[in-house]
């Protein structure tokens, strides 16, 4: 009986105890907007409903001091610590300084934070303002600068901290953090900036003006949180990688993925918390194993196994090579071309009801990624969609600038080598060598454009009888323009003139028929762009269509639903120049 009573009051305890951890996991904010006709707003990204007053209630699980974001129209950042209650009045006809209230737990820091927002937008708009001039100075007038630029708000923070009193240890440490690695993150990206912004293209920074590193903390797991800084960290990575890859290249010469395999050392060398480790590794890897073909990295993926103790993170990474091993069970893959020590794949889907010794109308499709990543999975949707209407459809891997060392001119010669693979092995791929469509997403549009419209950025060694033009193109948020700025003159590498690439100067009678489909709200493809060379092309006397849709931005097209439309309308274009009928 005594054995009873105790283990029930052991878990009374038990109960008590959870229920006041749980409290203390909640903060509370409440208040009011007025001058609105919003029937609901956001906090921390959750919908926040207000009455027919204005007034709201909203409950966080926090455990321990967060900044959370409120968003009415206008942005503010509050500051909220488990069990707190804050409460905010808002006349959102007035400017956000005059018209905001704070009061309830910690209202002295966020009237604090209201002063130093305002502070901080003028401190933006001037660096914008005058961001070429900045970074045209040398390098120790630009620090000078960055002193002079960031004095008054040490010097206003710290004379508000006297003045209100507030003496809170993680608001003060993570303020001084978001000051001093805005500032750093600045100074690691200046020499970047100046290389390829300016007319110093080969400009490298004195041996000491890294030296303001070693002041910083790397392993600050607090810290963690705040975005200045991990986008501090991110850049101090990258930074580091580049100098990694200069000074140890031959620790790297005919490795795959040479800036990841760097990232990988510098990153384990570097941050030796394992709460930073963690989510510094989870930064690039997560970007790696959905943005890279995982071919030849079983060594990367076990190291970052390895090293990795979070387990959400890893069961994150299973499900990526799940799902990419998924789809390359759904088709069949082949080496179509090989470049020294490099292999090129191509994802081929063949259509279910082909008849021996039939020939197909085919669709090459090229991934987008800025030329920069991406892989033939990313094809999958397309190829797939096509090989059910009775075509063969092929996703070709091509040479990427961050992955072979290689250059603009590299990716168009693997475009052009990829048709021509396509006519040599018409038979066994059951192609119609008269029918055969170039699809391209993004950067792959731009590949396909080439494939048609720009002579040369052959490989010598290939049959050049053989044609390396589509007969239609289908081109989704494609870049039809190529700017004469310096990074495209950086990727080319000498190898081109950036005219020699940019399809836009390659206009002329005679080309395939084409389609293109764009999103008006596109901020990578300027619409503008493409409506003109729509226009310029049709002035010449080619078939070219434009689909325009309303507020579509440059990704995210299946979760608008227009991916279904599109695919559609290709299937509309593919009929109406007997590409379908075989």
């Amino acid at each position: 009986m005594k054995k009873t009573v105790y283990t029930v009051l052991f878990l009374m305890v038990f109960v008590i105890i959870l229920m006041a951890c749980e409290k203390s996991k909640k903060g509370s904010i409440t208040g009011q907007i007025n001058g609105t006709d919003l029937t609901s707003f956001l906090i921390d990204q959750q919908t926040v409903s207000l009455d027919e007053q204005g007034n709201f209630q909203f409950v966080l699980q926090i455990n321990k001091p967060s900044y959370v974001e409120l968003d009415y129209g206008k942005k503010i950042a509050v500051y909220i610590k488990p069990g707190d209650t804050l409460h905010i009045n808002i006349d959102n006809s007035k400017e956000a300084k005059e018209g905001i209230q704070f009061s309830g737990d910690n209202s002295a820091i966020n009237q604090l934070l209201l002063q130093e927002a305002v502070q901080s937008q003028r401190l933006n708009e001037e660096f914008n303002n005058k961001f070429m001039q900045l970074i045209s100075m040398d390098e120790l007038e630009f620090k000078a600068k960055m002193d002079s630029l960031w004095k008054p708000f040490y010097d206003g923070f710290y004379g508000l901290l006297n003045e209100k009193k507030i003496n809170d240890p993680y608001f003060i440490k993570s303020h001084e953090g978001l000051f001093l690695y805005t500032k750093a993150d600045i100074l690691m990206k200046y020499p970047e900036w100046k290389r390829l912004l300016t007319d110093e293209p080969d400009f490298s920074p004195s041996p000491g003006y890294y030296d303001f590193i070693s002041e910083l903390d790397l392993n600050d797991p607090e810290l963690m949180d705040l975005d200045e800084y991990r986008d501090f960290l991110l850049t101090y990575l990258s930074v580091m990688t580049e100098k990694e890859l200069k000074e140890s290249f031959s620790l790297y010469e005919n490795k795959n993925y040479k800036q990841f395999r760097a990232k990988m050392k510098i990153a384990l060398e570097t941050f030796t918390d394992p709460d930073v480790r963690n989510e510094m590794l989870y930064s690039f890897m997560n970007y790696f194993l959905d943005s890279y073909y995982q071919k030849e990295t079983d060594d990367l993926i076990e190291t970052y196994k390895k090293n990795c103790t979070d387990p959400e993170h890893i069961a994150e990474m299973e499900e990526y090579l799940k799902r990419d091993r998924s789809i390359q069970e759904q088709c069949e893959i082949r080496v179509y071309k090989t470049v020294d020590d490099v292999t090129l794949d191509a994802y081929i889907y063949m259509p279910s009801d082909l008849k021996e010794g039939e020939k197909r109308p085919a669709v090459a499709f090229f991934h987008g990624g800025g030329w920069e990543c991406g892989k033939p999975e990313w094809g999958h949707t397309q190829c797939r969609h096509f090989s059910s209407l009775g075509l063969v459809g092929i996703s070709f891997e091509y040479r990427l600038l961050t992955q072979h060392d290689s250059t603009l001119a590299d990716c168009v010669k693997d475009a052009k080598s990829a048709l021509r693979w396509m006519r040599a092995h018409t038979d066994e791929l059951h192609i119609d060598p008269e029918r055969i469509t170039v699809s391209g997403f993004s950067a792959g549009g731009h590949l396909c454009l080439c494939t048609a419209m720009i002579d040369g950025f052959d490989e010598p060694y290939e049959d050049l009888s053989v044609s390396s033009a589509p007969q239609a193109m289908l081109l989704w948020v494609t870049p039809p323009k190529i700017h004469e700025d310096r990074w495209f003159v950086q990727i080319l590498k000498g190898q081109a003139e950036v005219r020699d690439i940019d399809p836009s100067s390659h206009i002329r009678p005679g080309l395939p028929p084409c389609v293109f489909f764009q999103g008006t709200n596109d901020d990578t493809v300027s619409p503008d762009a493409v409506k003109d060379f729509v226009g310029k092309m049709k002035d010449a006397g080619n078939r070219c269509a434009l689909h325009l849709f309303e507020g579509q931005t440059h990704l995210g097209w299946d979760k608008s639903g227009n991916e279904a439309d599109v695919l559609a309308k290709m299937d509309a274009f593919l009929e109406s120049i007997g590409f379908l009928q075989y």
